[in-house]
Parts: structure tokens; sequence; C-alpha cells
């Protein structure tokens, strides 16, 4: 395993990472456009909690008149329009930052592609699926000759990956082992990368951390997918 070649990877990640948390919370997190938003969900919210909960203590107490009722059903069915459209605003706060990061992410592995294109960069401990190897941890590396076994250790036997640009020198017991960028790439990515958006980054508040979903349940959105005959519910469903 190549240490080196792993930290490299890890480390442009990282740095990539970190430098787009920073970028997005100065130039849009900390702006006073996002501020307002994230402060007119916490009323809209607020509002819309407040008198759900008021509309559930009177109808366990039977107090409500059918007059009242419908006019406070009336007042929450705003209140919950309101409360969504203030959530769908904060999540296309967050919607443009997360494209342009994943854009920058998609150039620096097309970069890093290019330089280990064809490279074992790590011996995997196990052998994977087949399916893993094809599409995930074996992708990019072209087999010119199999694997060569070589006598090792006296009784051992070990194989050297011959790829394209030839012996990879990494010492393995079978040729699944052998592991390409895109594997690492992929792991750093799932960890690496969610761990530093979690601690560095900006978080939408609770109720309108749902991404697109919380866009989708913006009245405008919603009269605009019953014009087309759809709803939240048969989208859901595909």
């Amino acid at each position: 395993m190549t240490v080196s070649d792993i930290l490299t990877i890890v480390s442009y990640v990282a740095c990539t990472q970190i430098t787009a948390e920073i970028l997005a919370k100065k130039l849009v997190y900390e702006k006073e456009p996002y501020k307002e938003s994230v402060a007119s969900f916490e009323r809209a919210k607020q509002r819309h909690d407040k008198l759900a909960e008021t509309i559930a203590i009177n109808n366990a107490n039977a107090s409500n008149t059918n007059n009242n009722e419908t006019k406070q059903m009336k007042k929450l069915k705003i209140a919950q329009d309101l409360y969504h459209e203030a959530a769908a605003n904060v999540a296309k706060k967050h919607t443009v930052p997360g494209l342009l990061t994943s854009a920058v992410f998609l150039i620096l592995y097309r970069i890093l592609n290019l330089e280990y294109s064809g490279k074992v960069v790590a011996v995997l401990p196990f052998q994977p699926w087949s399916i893993v190897q094809r599409f995930f941890s074996a992708r990019g590396l072209n087999f010119v000759s199999g694997f060569v076994l070589e006598e090792a250790f006296s009784s051992i036997a070990s194989a050297r990956v011959l790829t394209t640009t030839g012996f990879a020198g990494r010492e393995i017991s079978n040729q699944s082992q052998a592991c390409s960028f895109l594997f690492i790439y992929i792991l750093t990515n799932l960890s690496v990368k969610f761990m530093i958006s979690k601690i560095v980054g900006v978080q939408p508040p609770k109720g309108a951390d749902r991404g697109l979903q919380s866009m989708m349940d913006d009245p405008t959105h919603q009269k605009a997918l019953k014009s087309f005959g759809l709803d939240n519910e048969s989208i859901e469903k595909y």
C-alpha cells in the first residue's frame, strides 16, 4: 500500500472541502440575505408550532365550535404555507454552494484521475465482490497479462500486478485485491469530506435541512406540480 499516494488524495480532498466551506461561509452564510432568511424561517416556524399547539389543546378540551375550528384551520394552513416558503428560501441558499462544491470536486476527480490512471494505489486486505471490482476498486486498472505469481517468503505465493504503467510493486495474494484511485477517492469523500462538512460547514436549521424536499414543499412549487397533475407523494414513489 502506497501511504504517500493515499495521503495525497486525502489531503487534496480535505483542503478542497475546507476551502469550499470557508468561501461559502464568507460569501453566503455570513451575509445579511442569508441571516434574514434564517430569521424569517425561525419566526415562521415558531408561529406555526404555537398555532398548531393551540389547536391541539382546544381540540383536546373540546372547546372549539365548528366556526372557530374552521377559522383556526385556515390560519394553520396559512402559517404552514409561510413556514414551508421560509424553509425553501433557506434551502435555496444552501443549494448554490453545494452545486459549486460538487463541480469543483468533479474537476478535482478529473485531475487526480489523470495522475493515478492505471496505477495500483493500494492493496485491499480482502477480495471484494466482482461488481465492486468492476465499478470501483479495480476501475481503471488494465491488466496486460493478468498477474504474475512469484515464490516469496519460501512457501508463500505472492503476486505483482502488471498494469499499463508497468509493475506497481505491490505484493498481493490475488489480483482482485488491487485497488485503484477511484475506490480511495470515493471512500475519502464519504468519510473525510463528510466529517469536514459537518465540523467546518454551516448546516441549515432543523426543518429546512431536507434539501430538495424542503424546496418542493414550497406552495409555489406545489402549485406548479399540480398544474402538471403531480404532487409530492407521487414524486416520492418514483
